[in-house]
C-alpha cells in the first residue's frame, strides 16, 4: 500500500493552485440569469472522504473544456484549480464556508476508478428546526434540515398572469418543533411522486440547501436550484430523528409563540417570569441613565467566521480560522444602566441597534480622530444616547431566569418615536451610512519607486509617456466603473486591440490603435499608500521586531526523509514544520480512552455535550446531529526506540475501513475499545509525521501523524514519477508563456477621462 496522495478539502487555501483532491459530487445545478435566462455557469457541491464539503463554480466557457460531463454521485479526481475567498456579498450559498473552488482552463476533473477511502454519498450541516426563524433574515446561506413529514396538503395549482404555478405544502417535525415547507412546480411534482412510493409509517426527509422564506410574516422553507430532498436516506440523523420523535411524542409542539410576549412589561415583572421564558424575547420601555465609559465600547471579530477575536502580543488571532487577523471587523458592544419607574437593570446594547441610533459605525468614529490616541476616549455619539427613553427587546437566558442575573442582552433597540423595528445584526438589508470617502494617493513615477521588469521584456525608452485610448461599450460600463477612475493604476487583461478606422475623427491620443473592452475584460485597481485604516495597521505591525521574521519569512520545504524513531527525536529547529516518514510496529492501543469525539457539522471543531444538548460556541448554535470522529492513542516501536502517537479520524479509517459512526452503532452495548481497534496491535505501518515546534523546542513526546498506510512504504519510486511530472509541467508552462495573441494581452495603463 501507499500513502494517501490526495489533499483534504478542509486544508485548501488560496496560496497555490496545484491541488489534487479525490471528491464525490453531491449536487449540481446551473446558474441562470432570471431576466435573460442565460446560463453563466455550473455550480457543484463536492465532498471528500472526511465529510468536508465545498462549493465549486465552473464558468460556461470552462464547462465545454471538461473532457467528460460531471454527474451527481460520481467520484472524481479534481486537480489544478483555484481556491478563492467569497467577497461577502454572495447570497444563498449552499455551504457555510469562507472559500470556494473556481475552475480554470487548466482544471481537470477525471472519473476515479482506483481503490481508496470510502466517500459517503452525501453529508449535511443540519440545523435544529427551532433555529430556522432566527436565520430568516440572513440570506447569505441556504440551510439543511431533517424531520418527519406531517400534515401533507397535496398539490395545488394557481394561475396568475396566465402562468400556472403548482405547489405542494406540508410540515416536518423533529419532536421539539415543526416548520412549514412549500415546494413549487417541477420540484413539487417530483417530490410528490417519490413520496407516493414510500409506505413507511414515518417518512423522514432531509432537505438540503433549502431557502428560508417569509410569507405573510410566517417563516417557511422552499426549494432553490441547489435544493435536494432525500426521502428516508441512509443517514444517522434519520434514525436519531425517529427515536427523538417517539420520546417526545407527548410534548405539545403546536405553537412556540404562546410563551413569548409582545406586550411591554415592567422591569419589576421580569423577576416573576418562569422557565418557559428562557431563550424568549420580552419588550420593555426604559431610560438609559448612563453608560459604562470605563468598559470597552466595541469588540473585534473575524470578518470570515464572525467570531470575536482577542488581541495577543499586538496581534489578533482567530482560533476558529486558525490565522492572524491583521484588520478585524469592529462592532459596537456598549454596557448601559437602564431603569423605569419600577427598577433598574444592566443592558448590553448590540451593534445593530447602536448603528441605527447614531448612524455611524465603529470605523466612522475612529476615522475622525486627528491622530490615534494611546487610550481611545468614550465617543460623544454614545454619550448623547443617555437620558432618553427607548423601547428595548431583551432576550432572556438561563442566568436571568434561574439565577436572577440582572444583566440582559438587547436584541434590538430604537427610540420610542421610531415605529419600525430594526433588522437583526445578521440581516443583509441593514442600510448603513456610507463611510467618508478616502481618495487614492496620486502616483508619481519620480517618487523613487523602482519597477522590477521581467527579464524577457525589453523596457521601452518612452514607457512612462505611453498612452492609449480605451473604449468601454455601454453594456460593460457597470462592470468597470468602480475600478476605472481618474488617477487609478490598473491591471487590465483580456481586452481587444483594434486599429482606428479612417473615418474616426477627434482621436484623444496620437496612436493607430485603441483598446476595446468586452464582457471578458478584467480591470483590477491598485492603491499605493492608500489613506485607509488597514494601511496604518500594517505599518504598525511592520515595526514589531518579530513580525517580519515570524509572518513574512518564507521557508523552503524539506524533502520528506525516512528516519528511525531515535533519529527523529534528535532533529533540530530546522526541521520544524517538516515531514518525516517512519516504519513502525503498533505495539498496543491505549485501552482507557475515549476512542471517538463529536464535532460541529459547520466549523468541524470538537465540542462537548452540555445539559444533554450539543452546542457549538464558535457557530453560536445547537448541533442536533453532530458527526463522530476517531481519535486513539497508540504506542509504536522500531528497532531504535518507542513513540506515543495520536491517530486522528482519517488515519484510523485508513487502517480499519470503517467510520466512527458505524463502529459506535455496532458497539453500543459493549464497554471499552471495539475489537476492530484492539486488532491494530502488532501491525506494521508507515506513518508520515509533521514535526511541530513543541516536539523540537519543548521535547514533547507525543506526535500527530497526518498520513498512514499499512505495511512499509518507500517513497523513492513516487518521487521519481513526481519529478518527471514537474519537468513536463514546467515545459508546458514555458510554452504557454512564450505564446502571444493579437487579441488578448496584459498591460499596465494610466487611464484618463477625455
Amino acid at each position: 500500500m501507499s500513502l494517501n496522495k490526495f489533499q483534504l478539502l478542509s486544508n485548501l487555501d488560496t496560496k497555490t493552485y496545484d491541488w489534487k483532491c479525490r471528491v464525490r459530487t453531491q449536487s449540481i445545478w446551473k446558474g441562470i440569469n432570471k431576466q435573460t435566462q442565460q446560463c453563466w455557469g455550473t455550480n457543484v457541491i463536492f465532498l471528500d472522504d472526511s465529510n468536508n464539503r465545498i462549493h465549486a463554480f465552473i464558468s460556461s466557457k470552462n464547462v465545454e473544456k471538461l473532457t467528460e460531463e460531471i454527474k451527481e454521485g460520481v467520484i472524481y479526481v479534481l486537480s489544478n484549480f483555484k481556491v478563492k475567498h467569497y467577497l461577502g456579498h454572495e447570497t444563498y450559498r449552499a455551504v457555510r464556508a469562507d472559500k470556494h473552488i473556481y475552475f480554470t482552463e487548466h482544471t481537470t476533473c477525471v472519473k476515479d476508478i482506483s481503490p481508496g477511502l470510502s466517500i459517503e454519498p452525501y453529508t449535511f450541516d443540519l440545523f435544529a428546526l427551532e433555529e430556522i426563524e432566527k436565520n430568516a433574515d440572513d440570506n447569505r446561506f441556504l440551510i439543511d434540515v431533517v424531520g418527519i413529514v406531517m400534515n401533507v396538503q397535496g398539490k395545488v395549482s394557481t394561475i396568475k398572469n396566465d402562468i400556472e404555478t403548482k405547489r405542494v405544502v406540508f410540515q416536518i417535525t423533529d419532536g421539539r418543533s415543526k416548520t412549514n415547507i412549500t415546494l413549487f412546480n417541477e420540484f413539487a411534482e417530483s417530490y410528490e411522486n417519490a413520496l407516493q412510493r414510500e409506505d413507511n409509517e414515518h417518512v423522514v426527509i432531509i432537505m438540503a440547501a433549502a431557502k428560508i422564506h417569509k410569507y405573510e410574516g410566517k417563516v417557511n422553507l422552499t426549494n432553490f436550484p441547489a435544493t435536494r430532498i432525500y426521502i428516508n436516506p441512509n443517514h444517522p440523523s434519520v434514525e436519531e430523528t425517529k427515536n427523538k420523535y417517539k420520546e417526545m411524542s407527548m410534548v405539545d409542539i403546536s405553537s412556540d409563540d404562546e410563551d413569548e410576549t409582545k406586550e411591554v412589561i415592567l422591569i419589576s415583572d421580569i423577576k416573576g417570569l418562569g422557565t418557559q421564558f428562557i431563550e424568549k424575547n420580552i419588550t420593555i420601555e426604559a431610560t438609559i441613565k448612563r453608560m459604562d465609559e470605563k468598559a470597552a465600547w466595541y469588540y473585534a471579530r473575524c470578518a470570515r467566521c464572525n467570531i470575536e477575536v482577542l488581541q495577543q502580543n499586538g496581534r489578533y488571532n482567530c482560533t476558529n480560522c486558525k490565522r492572524i487577523i491583521p484588520h478585524p471587523d469592529k462592532r459596537f458592544r456598549v454596557f448601559s444602566y437602564c431603569n423605569d419607574r419600577t427598577g433598574s437593570i444592566g443592558i448590553i446594547l448590540p451593534d445593530s441597534g447602536v448603528r441605527k441610533l447614531i448612524k455611524k459605525t465603529v470605523f466612522d468614529i475612529q476615522a475622525e480622530y486627528v491622530q490615534e490616541p494611546m487610550i481611545e476616549p468614550f465617543p460623544d455619539e454614545l454619550k448623547q444616547l443617555q437620558h432618553k427613553e427607548y423601547t428595548i427587546t431583551l432576550k432572556l437566558n438561563e442566568e436571568n431566569i434561574n439565577n436572577g442575573c440582572t444583566v440582559f442582552e438587547a436584541e434590538s433597540e430604537h427610540d420610542t418615536h421610531v415605529t419600525t423595528t430594526p433588522t437583526t445584526e445578521m440581516s443583509t438589508n441593514i442600510k448603513i451610512r456610507a463611510r467618508k470617502a478616502a481618495g487614492a494617493v496620486k502616483f508619481n513615477v519620480d517618487d523613487g519607486l523602482q519597477t522590477r521588469m521581467s527579464k524577457n521584456i525589453k523596457k521601452e525608452k518612452d514607457f512612462q509617456e505611453t498612452k492609449i485610448h480605451g473604449f468601454i461599450p455601454g453594456k460593460c460600463v457597470d462592470q468597470h466603473e468602480l475600478n476605472l477612475r481618474v488617477g487609478n493604476i490598473c491591471l487590465i487583461k483580456d481586452f481587444i486591440v483594434q486599429p482606428y478606422k479612417q473615418e474616426d475623427k477627434f482621436r484623444p491620443v496620437q496612436n493607430d490603435h485603441q483598446i476595446i473592452f468586452s464582457n471578458d475584460t478584467k480591470a483590477t485597481a491598485f492603491y499605493l499608500n492608500h489613506n485607509h485604516h488597514s494601511v496604518k495597521q500594517i505599518r504598525k505591525m511592520l515595526e514589531m521586531p518579530n513580525y517580519t521574521k515570524e509572518i513574512l519569512a518564507t521557508q523552503r520545504k524539506k524533502k520528506t526523509e525516512l528516519l528511525t524513531i531515535a533519529d527523529m527525536k534528535k532533529l533540530g529547529g530546522e526541521y520544524i514544520e517538516a515531514h518525516v516518514l517512519l516504519h513502525v510496529n503498533i505495539k498496543n492501543v491505549k485501552e482507557k480512552q475515549n476512542w471517538f469525539y463529536s464535532i460541529c457539522t459547520e466549523c468541524k471543531n470538537a465540542f462537548q455535550m452540555e445539559d444533554k444538548v450539543f452546542y457549538c460556541s464558535n457557530c453560536n448554535r445547537r448541533i442536533p446531529h453532530p458527526e463522530k470522529r476517531f481519535r486513539i492513542q497508540i504506542m509504536a516501536t522500531d528497532h531504535s526506540d518507542k513513540l506515543d502517537i495520536i491517530l486522528e479520524d482519517r488515519e484510523v479509517r485508513t487502517l480499519i475501513g470503517k467510520r466512527a459512526e458505524t463502529l459506535h452503532k455496532e458497539n453500543q452495548k459493549e464497554k471499552g475499545l471495539p475489537s476492530e481497534l484492539t486488532k491494530l496491535a502488532n501491525k506494521n505501518v508507515t506513518i508520515q509525521i509533521l514535526i511541530k515546534e513543541g516536539n523540537v523546542l519543548n521535547k514533547e513526546t507525543t506526535y500527530w501523524p497526518n498520513n498512514i498506510c499499512e505495511g512499509y512504504y518507500f517513497p523513492e519510486e513516487e518521487t521519481n514519477q513526481t519529478t518527471q511530472t514537474m519537468q513536463q509541467s514546467n515545459a508546458e508552462m514555458e510554452c504557454l508563456n512564450s505564446t502571444s495573441t493579437e487579441t488578448q494581452r496584459n498591460l499596465y495603463v494610466l487611464l484618463s477621462v477625455m
